[in-house]
């Protein structure tokens, strides 16, 4: 499939958590974010075309905050390699 981003993209070692601010249940583990968007590791698939305000957990050796929000809405929802996850892309709006 040919590469459509536009933005350099971000592994993360480390996986933040991600929780919906609304509902306050995790919604999954970030694993890697650009400028125009993220992908979250989800435990269940996400509808797509939401919008979602995402509470981003941070840790001390990124931020003296403890956590970042901000707007999302969800783009696409594919199943995981591992059968037991799905990964969701996220643009930031």
């Amino acid at each position: 499939m040919k590469e459509r981003r536009k933005t350099k993209r971000h592994t993360l070692i480390y996986y933040m958590r991600a929780f919906d601010v609304r509902t306050r249940n995790l919604l999954g583990y970030l694993v890697d974010i650009t400028t125009g968007g993220a992908m979250l590791l989800c435990d269940d698939p996400i509808p797509t075309n939401q919008p979602f305000r995402l509470k981003l957990e941070l840790t001390e050796d990124i931020s003296d905050k403890p956590f970042l929000e901000l707007g999302v809405e969800s783009i696409w929802c594919h199943p995981d390699i591992d059968p037991h996850f799905y990964n969701t892309g996220f643009r930031i709006v």
